[in-house]
């Protein structure tokens, strides 16, 4: 499993590469999540408000997405986008929250199925 991004783009390379190294080498199958998504996981309640994680960027850039949680899986509110400050909304903000591998592997429905997470 795999945080997909946004993030910097020498450093996704490294892990993509990095992962899909060790996935060939093993005979694993690999799966991507949204870095977004695995970071706000943790802080989002079912039925409760959206939220949107931001990964800051250059010059008052931000990435974010909007997320919430219905029947115990991911709503995405709004998809993956890069955001200027002025566009932030008021509320349910986490500011660079650092992704969660818990989130990576709770987040995959077959997970759950003894695949067994390996964190780099």
């Amino acid at each position: 499993m795999l945080g997909e991004g946004p993030g910097s783009y020498t450093g996704l390379r490294i892990a993509l590469a990095a992962g899909l190294g060790l996935a060939q080498a093993l005979g694993a199958r690999v799966y991507g999540v949204s870095s977004l998504l695995a970071a706000c996981w943790p802080f989002l309640q079912e039925g409760g408000p959206p939220l949107t994680p931001l990964f800051t960027a250059r010059n008052r850039l931000y990435y974010g997405a909007t997320y919430g949680k219905e029947g115990g899986k991911p709503l995405e509110v709004m998809p993956p986008r890069k955001l200027k400050a002025e566009e932030l909304p008021p509320e349910g903000l986490l500011l660079d929250p650092p992704p969660d591998p818990r989130a990576l592997y709770e987040l995959l429905p077959f997970a759950r199925e003894g695949l067994e997470p390996v964190y780099l």
